[in-house]
């Protein structure tokens, strides 16, 4: 839920339905989630194959408030083509947010130097990241789209990297 709790600070009050690209979409954790607490209507999508179920969209129908990217844009074999594909369900207003796997994050790189970093994520077995971006290749994809980019890095507090240097 710290996921929720971080759009909750950063989506405009005028946000009431959200599309949540998520590769885990079909995991129970994720599909159970509670989210009665918040203010908006959450649509889950998942990504079969490394690409957005066009017929499931135009199925619903429906354009959204926001469009929210959890872990998935890095799972897409043709990131340009399906973020163009998208832009039909968005409106002018229609925030994105886009949450990107961390390589840098301290777990990760002590994983990557112990050579057990496999790419695969224990929740599902097709997870592979297809591709992965840096700060500028984001910022020329998002132009390219005219989609208004803002970095907001994440940072893991001094104690948890801690907990894991002593792990």
């Amino acid at each position: 839920t710290l996921f929720y709790e971080f759009l909750r600070t950063r989506l405009s009050h005028h946000v009431k339905t959200i599309l949540e690209i998520n590769p885990f979409a079909d995991e129970p954790y994720f599909r159970e989630l509670p989210r009665q607490p918040y203010p908006w209507k959450v649509t889950l999508l998942s990504l079969p194959q490394h690409m957005i179920n066009q017929q499931t969209l135009k199925e619903w129908g429906k354009t959204f408030d926001a469009i929210v990217f959890y872990q998935g844009l890095e799972n897409l074999r043709d990131p340009k083509k399906e973020l163009l594909l998208l832009q039909k369900y968005a409106r002018p207003t229609t925030e994105w947010v886009f949450f990107a796997f961390n390589l840098a994050s301290a777990p990760t790189l002590l994983r990557l130097l112990a050579n057990q970093f496999d790419n695969i994520s224990h929740y599902s077995t097709d997870f592979r990241m297809l591709k992965l971006f840096s700060q500028s290749s984001l910022e020329k994809l998002f132009e390219f789209l005219g989609i208004r980019f803002q970095f907001i890095p994440t940072r893991l507090p001094l104690g948890d990297v801690q907990n894991q240097l002593d792990q």
